[in-house]
């Protein structure tokens, strides 16, 4: 294996966007080492899984898939008021577990409260984030989905570039998927994906702002009555 020392930002240069290296036999020690010492760059994604620790570089795609669902998410929360914390791509992580990883976009809606005004998180003692969301234009080679499924993610998207899927978190700790959010109750979900695919002709303003107007049109009739 090769040494924590040694895993440094000009050891992964050769890392072309959107390409992956696994190093296998690594520490919980080491993979926080690495975790360290890699904090400011954040195109880099890192997935710790028992040992197993994957480095992947992020490709423009990724983070234009990404950025934009982010924005799609600030508006679904802002026209059905639903109070939301982003947690951007912190690295969630619990050693208890040995399993540890960077979500593209999450969220606090339901646990906001606790951990409001927190610096830093500690997976155990504060809650995992109610919604994260993975886009999966680039795929990973450890098992993702089950790591948050394990830190007790309550609600998972996942964007493969053609579809959106979302899952839940039953009572066994395990993911189901379903028709729409309930975070975001009545939406179709699937109608997301119509929007990703205008910033292909339109700047991310114009498709904001074309997606606003179609969840006020579309929000189901007792949202509308609430507000």
């Amino acid at each position: 294996m090769q040494s924590a020392a040694r895993i440094t930002k000009p050891a992964l240069t050769g890392i072309a966007p959107g390409q992956r290296l696994v190093l296998n036999n690594v520490s919980w020690k080491d993979y926080e080492k690495i975790g360290d010492a890699l904090a400011d760059r954040p195109a880099l994604r890192l997935t710790y899984d028992r040992g197993k620790l994957e480095f992947m570089t992020t490709s423009f795609e990724h983070e234009r898939q990404k950025c934009l669902l982010g924005r799609l998410i600030d508006v679904l929360s802002e026209e059905f008021n639903v109070p939301i914390g982003a947690a951007g791509s912190t690295t969630f992580k619990k050693r208890g577990l040995k399993r540890g990883l960077e979500g593209d976009q999450s969220y606090y809606t339901k646990n906001l409260a606790k951990v409001q005004g927190k610096k830093r998180l500690e997976m155990g003692r504060d809650p995992a984030p109610d919604l994260s969301i993975e886009i999966d234009v680039t795929r990973s080679s450890v098992n993702r989905m089950a790591i948050y499924a394990r830190l007790k993610v309550a609600e998972l998207w996942r964007y493969d570039g053609v579809t959106i899927r979302v899952f839940l978190l039953d009572k066994k700790g395990n993911y189901r998927e379903v028709d729409e959010s309930p975070t975001f109750p009545g939406i179709p979900i699937q109608e997301l994906v119509r929007f990703l695919r205008l910033a292909e002709t339109k700047d991310d303003n114009t498709v904001v702002r074309e997606f606003r107007a179609w969840v006020r049109k579309h929000l189901p009739k007792k949202r509308k009555k609430s507000k």
